[in-house]
């Protein structure tokens, strides 16, 4: 199942560290506000503006209710959490500066985490106990490889299922799309490069270092 995005907005909600997380709690069952911020040791205040933006874009739906005396309290379950997600051409050529800006902060943040956890890391370890662990989950790789234009989005496409953990034979679209953006070159080879960086979104919120989005949408909100 594939959402083309065509909403600078959408790439935002689902962008936000700690929307992430909520998607990610009301996928294994259906939870409240009150016990999302239980989980994530948060207000519950703090997080119904995330919750009203996750429902608003189709993130999450309303599955029951729950009376408290008289209140009705809402529980929450994730939709199309393996969802396949891609930009839109005509959103590319309109707003390439915005998205890429979205992709730079992800980047950033990685960079980010991994120094900070690096230097709590020398702190913590003095001259002599290598075997401590480094305190934040947080990974850069890289590698290159003589491929043909398939070869490549195939590659895309083993990678991209086991990050989603799409089931044997459910594969994703997103190297399909991709191909219609790009040239062909046929059985011609070339050197592609890959990058990874992946990071534990807890880490990055626990040490400071992620700023959720939806916090300023709602400072401007206010003023």
């Amino acid at each position: 199942m594939a959402k083309k995005i065509t909403d600078v907005e959408f790439l935002k909600v689902i962008s936000d560290p700690r929307r992430i997380q909520i998607m990610h709690l009301c996928e294994q069952e259906a939870l409240s506000v009150k016990e999302l911020a239980q989980k994530l040791g948060e207000e519950p205040s703090r997080l119904y503006y995330h919750v009203k933006k996750l429902v608003d874009y189709e993130k999450l739906e309303v599955v029951d209710t729950r009376k408290h005396g008289n209140l009705t309290e809402k529980l929450f379950r994730t939709r199309n959490i393996g969802e396949v997600s891609y930009l839109d051409r005509s959103l590319l050529a309109n707003e390439y500066q915005t998205v890429f800006e979205e992709y730079q902060e992800n980047i950033k943040q990685g960079f980010e985490l991994a120094i900070k956890s690096m230097a709590l890391w020398k702190e913590r370890k003095g001259d002599v106990d290598e075997s401590i662990p480094f305190p934040a989950h947080v990974v850069f790789d890289s590698g290159t490889n003589h491929l043909t234009k398939k070869e490549w989005l195939e590659a895309l496409q083993r990678t991209h299922d086991a990050w989603q953990h799409t089931e044997d034979g459910d594969q994703s679209v997103y190297p399909e799309e991709v191909k219609n953006l790009l040239h062909e070159t046929g059985d011609e080879k070339g050197s592609y490069q890959f990058l990874l960086i992946s990071y534990r979104i807890e880490d990055g919120l626990k040490m400071g270092i992620f700023s959720p989005v939806a916090e300023e949408e709602e400072k401007k909100k206010k003023k």
